[in-house]
């Protein structure tokens, strides 16, 4: 399929299983810690966890409306659920799924640029293309988007991006009207996972014009089937420019809550939003820019949450850093006679950033996982640039090997740092000491745990830094779990001068004058959580507690009612509520609940 017209060898399917056995156990090896990871991060919280839309995948409207642009990924977390509710396990197995088939896709899409007419003389492809794939594979800056539940996006998006890349090139090789318009459809699926995917048609041309045009086959039939992808380019606009009450405002999105342990106190650390012009994000990305490619090269120094400066006026570093990269195209274009290969590594690697990395404003203004797609022609270019410059094959493939296997180490080593919560923030913590949201989630991460004295360093920190409502109501969480409820009270009460509509504060209030054995505090303050969440669970979870610790039955029995209309899927909520039955002894509702749920109460029974 990927030789285009080159000599068949008999052996080639021996060898595409071998390359294929390669990727699959190398990235097992490197990625198996993550089957582990026993939490959320994140955007994880509002984009998995609190959204309805995702608990019924057939509910394709619902979804629709909670991700617009992220469409298929909240698709795919709506199958998650299905299978295995709020289990990170089955997550995390489609993230390292994805993964490894990007990686195959990738290894034959390069096989097909390798091998393509303009490149018909070069022998190497099926090697140059496996050890390219494999830095694509096994780099530790890949870690970032594979452990990064909600960027699922980004995995999804290099899917179908490098399978229109794969048909459509088929096309020009067999005129095969099939595999064409299976490379519009693949385009059309690309742009409803994320919006980087804007830059897909321009990959097309950028691929057409270096490797499948001359000027002496060019025709005007060449624009035309252009025009399909083209036009694809309207879908991303008319997404963002909708309007919906259920629509999941991306750019706001909180962090992450374990639902397990801890789940009654949700410690809130939203993801920040960019104040910076258009100016100010241009020249920060100049500096980023630089970043990057040093992570690609040598990357040590990963870090979840990048503490990183803001670039407010043009200096002379700035302006150096503009001269480089102007410099690394320029010279990109003008080389693409003689070194077409290299050229075409840099002006892809650019244009996939362009989106994220130029002029639009994002909420970080730098974020790993955003070099995804762009690794994998890192990966290209490196590989073209040791066998150019060593020409003892031997030797080259020692150095690309060498630099591979470094790579699997620091994933590896990642991997493992990542699937423990508490050891994975401080690292990001060391790197990042003046960062009051990796400070809250260090805290977060020992309350998790259970180690609640440890957890009030680094939210006595994060408060010092920001000291808004958000740190003020962590405080006062984790003084209720010490014990010290006056001075977690103190807290509470400063957060609601600065937030009075936040449900949360309400609900930490109502769970300190609970320890207090203050029934009807605890119980005013829920209500009036509720006042400003209806509809919240975990609001009415608490009140069940509540109420039967007062033993107001009626009640209880009532909240309980609230919760499975509010989650009737939930079997935690029906075994609760049969649990609380079961110690009532309510034949009345116990009837009421057998002819109301019959399947849930059938399997309660045996």
């Amino acid at each position: 399929m990927t030789d285009l017209g080159k000599k068949h060898n008999p052996n080639a399917r021996i060898i595409n299983v071998c390359v294929l056995a390669g990727f699959f156990i190398a990235g097992l090896c490197v990625y198996f810690p993550s089957f582990s990871i026993p939490y959320f991060f994140f955007d994880d919280k509002a984009a998995i966890i609190d959204n309805p839309a995702i608990r019924d995948f057939s509910n394709v409207s619902a979804i629709f409306n909670a991700f617009n642009t992220r469409f298929i990924a909240g698709w795919t977390y709506a199958l998650n659920y299905t299978f295995g509710q709020l289990n990170p396990f089955g997550y995390y197995c489609v993230n390292i799924s994805l993964h490894l088939i990007n990686t195959v896709l990738a290894y034959y899409f390069l096989r097909m640029v390798l091998a393509s007419p303009v490149n018909k003389h070069y022998p190497h492809d099926k090697t140059t293309a496996f050890l390219a794939s494999m830095v694509f594979l096994l780099h530790p800056v890949q870690t970032d988007a594979v452990n990064y539940i909600s960027q699922r996006i980004v995995l999804l998006t290099t899917f179908f991006c490098l399978g229109a890349f794969i048909c459509y090139i088929k096309f020009l090789v067999t005129k095969g009207r099939g595999v064409y318009l299976l490379s519009v459809v693949l385009t059309i699926a690309a742009m409803f996972c994320k919006e980087v995917a804007f830059t897909l048609p321009f990959m097309i041309i950028l691929i057409e014009a270096l490797f499948f045009t001359t000027p002496h086959n060019f025709h005007l039939k060449k624009v035309f089937r252009i025009v399909p992808f083209l036009l694809c380019l309207l879908i991303i606009p008319y997404l963002l420019s909708r309007s919906h009450a259920d629509l999941v405002p991306m750019s706001a999105i909180a962090s992450i809550n374990d639902t397990q342990g801890v789940s009654e106190v949700d410690l809130l650390r939203a993801g920040g939003t960019t104040g910076l012009s258009r100016a100010e994000y241009a020249l920060t990305q100049v500096h980023v820019h630089g970043t990057y490619l040093r992570l690609l090269l040598f990357p040590m120094t990963q870090n979840i949450w990048y503490d990183y400066p803001i670039t407010q006026a043009v200096d002379i570093k700035t302006l150096i850093g503009l001269c480089i990269i102007m410099l690394i195209l320029a010279t990109a274009v003008f080389a693409i006679k003689k070194f077409r290969l290299l050229a075409f590594c840099v002006l892809a690697y650019f244009l996939l950033l362009s989106i994220e990395s130029s002029v639009i404003p994002i909420a970080h203004v730098i974020a790993e996982y955003r070099l995804y797609f762009s690794t994998l022609f890192f990966g290209l270019f490196f590989v073209l640039l040791v066998e150019m410059i060593f020409q003892n094959r031997k030797l080259f493939k020692i150095i690309v090997v060498s630099f591979i296997i470094f790579l699997a180490i620091l994933t590896l080593s990642r991997n493992l740092l990542r699937a423990d919560e508490i050891l994975f923030w401080k690292d990001a913590a060391l790197k990042s000491p003046n960062n009051a949201k990796v400070q809250t989630n260090l805290g977060y991460a020992f309350i998790s745990k259970g180690k609640y004295e440890e957890a009030i360093t680094p939210f006595l920190k994060a408060h010092k830094l920001r000291p808004d409502e958000q740190t003020y109501q962590n405080l006062g969480t984790v003084f209720i779990y010490v014990g010290q409820y006056d001075v977690a009270e103190d807290y509470l009460l400063e957060a609601l001068t600065l937030a009075p509509d936040n449900y949360q504060f309400y609900f930490s209030l109502g769970l300190l004058h609970f320890k207090e054995n203050d029934f009807g505090g605890a119980i005013t303050n829920y209500n009036k959580a509720l006042e400003c969440s209806p509809d919240n669970v975990e609001i009415y979870r608490e009140l069940c507690i509540v109420y039967r610790q007062m033993g107001d039955i009626e009640a209880a029995g009532g909240c309980y009612e609230r919760l499975l209309e509010l989650q009737p899927d939930s079997l935690i909520f029906h075994k609760l509520y049969m649990g609380f039955l079961s110690d009532q002894k309510d034949t009345g509702r116990l009837e009421k609940y057998r002819l109301k749920y019959p399947e849930f109460f059938k399997s309660m029974v045996n």
